[in-house]
């Protein structure tokens, strides 16, 4: 499965990820030079990137592809919930919130 990350410079040419995304990268998922990931920036661009360079604290990346992508779900989904206890309605709010709705 291809990592994917959020990278807000993802227009920017010549960017390279900051040192938290560095990090997991190469040291959780162990990733090398020349392998495809993908970013994206979070108002709907998508791009496939090849790992060029991975130094101490960075990676240098290049962009090949950008494409814009919609993450709206296929279905709409209509929730129903009576009150309950306060402790209980936040899981609930919290749970609705992960499924889209």
């Amino acid at each position: 499965m291809t990592p994917r990350l959020f990278f807000p410079k993802l227009l920017i040419k010549g960017a390279s990820l900051d040192y938290k995304q560095t990090h997991y990268l190469k040291n959780v998922l162990r990733i090398k030079e020349g392998e495809k990931i993908i970013v994206f920036d979070g108002n709907g661009n998508e791009a496939k990137a090849n790992i060029d360079l991975i130094a101490e604290k960075k990676i240098n990346i290049t962009i090949e592809t950008i494409k814009k992508i919609s993450n709206d779900p296929p279905i709409k989904l209509v929730i129903g919930q009576c009150l309950c206890l306060a402790n209980k309605m936040d899981y609930v709010v919290q749970k609705s919130v992960e499924l889209g709705a």
